[in-house]
């Protein structure tokens, strides 16, 4: 490990954090695309690194491990005004 792949580490082990591509992301050799995420998450699940040939730059693929939200029901109660029949008052002589 370099200077600045060290530090990096340090920082990342400091903050809880860590880096899970291992592998190349560059056509030289280089991991110079990142994911950083809590040591303790499981939100990414799976990474991949594909090289889809239309860059110098592989292509991280993640399999995030999220679900999706049950959409809340919201009732909204309303009333038609235009069939309400509507008393006027008729002013008094």
């Amino acid at each position: 490990m370099d200077g600045l792949d060290s530090l990096l580490d340090d920082l990342l082990t400091s903050r809880q954090l860590v880096q899970p591509v291992h592998e190349p992301t560059h056509r030289d050799g280089n991991v110079l695309d990142v994911v950083i995420t809590l040591e303790t998450s499981t939100l990414c699940g799976k990474l991949t690194v594909a090289d889809p040939g239309i860059s110098d730059h592989k292509l991280i693929v993640a399999n995030p491990n999220v679900s999706r939200l049950k959409p809340q029901v919201r009732i909204i109660n309303y009333r038609k005004i235009k069939s309400r029949h509507c008393c006027v008052r008729q002013p008094t002589k």
